[in-house]
């Protein structure tokens, strides 16, 4: 009886037929899984994520900079505890401590917190194909230096370890670390540092956030000047006053640049840098 093709015929000894199993589909490489991952091409216009809904915070923050520095201009109580806080630190550092603060303290550099900004800022403007996110950028960038800069020059304060950091103590009193010191340099206060990490990582949220959980979010807004306060004042780079300051003015800048309406902020000639999602 003729046996079909292939067929062993009841040979227990024939070899059985074999067949190639089905592949797996490839996965995407590592990058496009990052972008779809944090840049998911939904097909809708670039907006910013979140904003803030009342103007209260703002007050409460400027008000809060203005009461400290008011309590900064005459040797008072939170003076002293300037002084107080700087001799400990600077009186009770072991060498691995010091180490650990001065790497932690780069958590408020501008320039490389700028840079990856921007790195950011780039991969988001291509991916949804708008100039916008490099516009915020430069916006963020340009009003936090210029506040900074006039809240230095126009507060004059000394920096703890005055009258140079490389010599050894005493160093500057309660009388001379008050605000409006003629000493010179004087551009301690408020700490640009802790603004950096105001806007910076905020900014990282601006253009990441409906990607991130809620605690990474926090996360973001809040441990990095929480290190730097530490570290910086450890170190005796600031002093413990300088960097609330800071923050609290960082914060205030950005929540208002969050306020535009950068999804829709008419370009004009550079309307041409902004087609949207492909369709």
């Amino acid at each position: 009886m003729a046996q079909p093709p292939g067929s062993d015929g009841g040979n227990p000894s024939a070899p059985a037929a074999t067949s190639r199993p089905a592949e797996a589909p490839a996965s995407p490489a590592w990058p496009d899984r990052l972008l779809d991952r944090f840049w998911p091409v939904t097909g809708e216009r670039w907006r910013p994520y979140g904003g803030p809904r009342s103007w209260w915070p703002d007050v409460l923050m400027l008000l809060t900079v203005a009461a400290l520095s008011a309590l900064l201009v005459w040797p008072s109580p939170l003076v002293e505890l300037d002084i107080l806080v700087r001799d400990w630190s600077l009186s009770h550092q072991p060498e691995w401590a010091r180490f650990t603060a001065d790497m932690l303290r780069y958590v408020g550099q501008g320039t490389p917190l700028a840079v990856i900004a921007l790195g950011l800022a780039a991969i988001t403007a291509w991916r949804y194909r708008t100039i916008r996110p490099l516009l915020l950028h430069v916006a963020v960038w340009f009003t936090s230096s210029l506040v900074i800069k006039i809240g230095k020059d126009l507060t004059d304060r000394v920096a703890p370890r005055y009258p140079g950091a490389e010599l050894p103590p005493p160093y500057v009193d309660a009388n001379g670390s008050v605000l409006f010191t003629p000493l010179e340099p004087s551009a301690s206060y408020p700490s640009g540092h802790a603004a950096n990490t105001a806007v910076w990582f905020a900014f990282i949220v601006l253009l990441l956030g409906a990607q991130l959980t809620h605690r990474q979010r926090m996360i973001l807004y809040v441990a990095p000047p929480v290190i730097l306060l530490l570290s910086q004042t450890y170190l005796g780079y600031h002093w413990l006053t300088d960097t609330p300051a800071g923050y609290l003015l960082g914060m205030v800048v950005i929540r208002c640049l969050q306020r535009l309406p950068w999804a829709t902020l008419p370009l004009g000639p550079l309307n041409r840098f902004d087609p949207g999602p492909a369709r």
